[in-house]
């Protein structure tokens, strides 16, 4: 009875001591990536935490192929900063293409993003969910540069 013990936990203290704490993800600089995005609020006396309990929440993220490359881009919502659209070049590689699609806040609180193929055409759509101002629907469609049409409603 005392071998089995023994036996047991040693194999119980090898197999503990041969588990060993493996990150499963890294990080990756924003110069070998191209995704440079961050999400800052700066408080003042009409938007902090007492008066908008909601300011911390953050933005959005969706991904989605957006060009029909079948590679997955990403956009991101800002809340104070402007929302970003980053096309995937592959080889974990994106390009900004925000100012070239027209992507932009408009200086409104943007709080996320919906990604929708509509159409079923293979092509998501970003809806970007903009609060206290406005609603706005960005429409990205495939042709052969990125285009946008924004649908505002005060």
């Amino acid at each position: 009875m005392v071998a089995k013990l023994s036996i047991i936990s040693l194999l119980a203290i090898t197999f503990l001591s041969s588990c060993q704490d493996k990150p499963l993800f890294s990080k990756l600089d924003a110069n070998d990536t191209g995704i440079d995005f961050s999400n800052r609020i700066i408080e003042n006396d009409t938007l902090n935490i007492l008066d908008f309990e909601y300011v911390y929440n953050g933005g959005g993220v969706g991904i989605a192929d957006m060009n029909g490359d079948s590679l997955p881009d990403v956009v991101f919502s800002g809340n104070q900063a402007d929302s970003r659209l980053y096309l995937n070049k592959g080889k974990i590689q994106f390009e900004n293409v925000s100012t070239k699609a027209g992507i932009s806040n408009l200086g409104r609180w943007c709080s996320g993003v919906s990604l929708v193929d509509i159409n079923a055409d293979g092509i998501h759509p970003a809806s970007g969910a903009i609060l206290k101002v406005s609603t706005a629907i960005m429409n990205f469609m495939k042709s052969s540069s990125i285009t946008k049409n924004w649908f505002l409603r005060n």
